[in-house]
């Protein structure tokens, strides 16, 4: 959350957004407005009575956007990393950016989970998929995967939201899957076993 208070802020035309720093569905008036040389407003900024965070405005564009995919629990620092990353590349429309970076978690979280180094995309799809780190039945998803992440390097096509809306979709069950579930499941033995050393504890 950002300390302190905005200077000459005026009240707006109230706006309902999500907001793209903290992840809350406000409602708004609070602001900065721009006016063109004849006094026409063409573009606002929203202070966000969350986090304190400023959204801009100019015309249906709004920056930052929501992110797409949520937080997940219990990641590992370099891929905790790379998914943040991921998912701030939504929040400015850079949903190219999103599906080569989904691509390229795909394949540190199969060496996280024991693939050699230096292998092909291929190899590492084959390996989460052979060693049931991917859910069954996800293969054709993975594949799909595989294949805007391929377009997004290789071919000269522009990714859309619903491509990168796709993918991360998937890496979000992938992480949820092999990191967030075990994480509280370790989490809930450790629990277990303190209230037992208490017994005190349950009554």
């Amino acid at each position: 959350m950002i300390q302190g208070q905005w200077d000459n802020e005026t009240p707006q035309e109230s706006r309902r957004y999500c907001c793209g720093h903290c992840g809350s569905d406000i409602t708004t008036n609070k602001g900065f407005s721009y006016r063109s040389p004849i006094g026409t407003i063409v573009a606002r900024i929203y202070i966000c009575h969350h986090c304190n965070s400023p959204t801009f405005f100019y015309g249906s564009t709004q920056i930052p956007n929501m992110q797409l995919g949520r937080v997940v629990g219990g990641l590992k620092n370099d891929i905790d990393h790379i998914y943040k990353e991921i998912r701030d590349s939504t929040s400015v429309n850079a949903f190219s950016m999103a599906v080569m970076g989904a691509r390229k978690l795909l394949m540190h979280i199969a060496v996280d989970l024991g693939a050699e180094e230096n292998r092909t995309y291929e190899e590492y799809v084959n390996y989460l998929v052979d060693n049931n780190y991917a859910p069954p039945n996800s293969k054709k998803w993975i594949d799909r995967v595989r294949s805007l992440g391929n377009e997004a390097n290789h071919e000269i096509r522009i990714m859309d939201e619903s491509d990168a809306i796709a993918a991360i979709k998937f890496i979000e069950m992938l992480l949820v899957f092999n990191y967030e579930l075990p994480a509280e499941a370790e989490s809930d033995e450790t629990n277990d076993d303190d209230e037992e050393d208490h017994p005190k504890a349950k009554q």
